[in-house]
């Protein structure tokens, strides 16, 4: 196993206004481009306007590793977008924000291996929880397994290990399951233990699962899929969402119980450069664009189809992380 010692550091907060996240977040009013089945589409929307029948999602968290700003919002069952909180300045520098459940997120720190819990709450609301690490550093990804257990990867060298977090914060380590094979550009999570890895240079794609215990299990050899893609998205039942941002192309595609990969639809070409594409739960996702702060939600359907649904920003560019805090 891996020594994980703990380091004396905690997260700091701060109190920013509603009124100042507000001015953050705020929404445009004119004219910008949605994602379409069949093309850029032109839509105007209100982000704001909910309706007396919308249903939030679990909050996201908002994080951006220059200044340690961070806020909270919500998207409802039809795509809107709401302000929650402004919940930072937090430590500059982190590299990972991952949700583990319970509204719990493991902040890391690849640098030095630095590594905190926190806690987000229905309203968006943040509170400190525990110093879990200095973790090794340089692990490049971190991906959540369900039941609060992790898979940590670094492509440099394959070394891949799970940990889990408690429902107080604290971290215990599991196992060491790899040696993987090196250069795995995304590992995403397809539901009930299991996730795909896809390594870009040469569209590799394999299936494995990830125990209660935090063993691993090899499943399938799934791709070849087309290289060069840059996101990959989990829109829920096993469901996944692949774009590739240098030209907008866009597929989806399902991963069953066995780890077997089915080819579903073609639903792009989208808007080009998206730098996060974040599962809002139901299928249900967000695009946004750090460059210029635009947003906007679409959701993938249980076969594979695509439908637009709001344009929720401007808002504020430079966001390097956008994490749902699932509950």
């Amino acid at each position: 196993m891996i020594n994980l010692p703990i380091e004396g550091i905690n997260v700091k907060r701060n109190s920013i206004s509603r009124a100042l996240w507000t001015i953050l977040m705020t929404i445009a009013t004119g004219v910008a481009v949605l994602l379409g089945a069949s093309g850029p589409a032109q839509a105007s929307a209100s982000a704001g306007d909910l309706g007396v029948s919308a249903v939030a999602s679990d909050p996201l968290l908002f994080y951006r590793s220059s200044d340690g700003l961070a806020v909270t919002g919500s998207v409802d069952n039809g795509g809107n977008f709401t302000s929650l909180q402004g919940v930072g300045g937090f430590s500059l520098g982190w590299t990972h924000v991952t949700s583990v459940g319970g509204g719990r997120v493991l902040f890391y720190r690849a640098s030095d291996g630095l590594a905190v819990t926190g806690a987000v709450s229905n309203v968006g609301g943040f509170v400190n929880l525990q110093t879990v690490g200095g973790f090794s550093p340089g692990w490049t990804h971190i991906t959540s397994v369900g039941g609060g257990r992790l898979l940590f990867y670094r492509a440099s060298d394959g070394l891949a290990v799970t940990g889990v977090v408690t429902s107080v914060g604290g971290f215990a380590n599991l196992q060491t399951v790899g040696g993987f094979s090196p250069g795995w550009t995304h590992i995403t999570s397809v539901g009930g233990g299991r996730v795909l890895f896809y390594r870009a240079s040469d569209g590799l794609a394999v299936t494995g699962a990830v125990s209660n215990v935090g063993g691993f299990t090899n499943l399938q050899t799934v791709g070849g899929f087309s290289p060069g893609w840059t996101h990959i998205t989990s829109a829920g039942g096993g469901r996944l969402l692949f774009y590739r941002s240098g030209d907008g192309l866009a597929v989806t595609g399902s991963v069953d119980n066995g780890g077997n990969f089915t080819s579903l639809q073609g639903v792009g070409g989208f808007s080009l450069g998206w730098t996060h594409i974040t599962s809002v739960g139901g299928g249900r996702v967000l695009f946004y664009r750090a460059s210029d702060g635009l947003a906007v939600t679409g959701a993938v359907s249980n076969v594979g189809g695509f439908t637009n649904l709001q344009t929720v920003g401007g808002f504020t560019p430079g966001w390097t992380l956008v994490t749902l805090a699932s509950t």
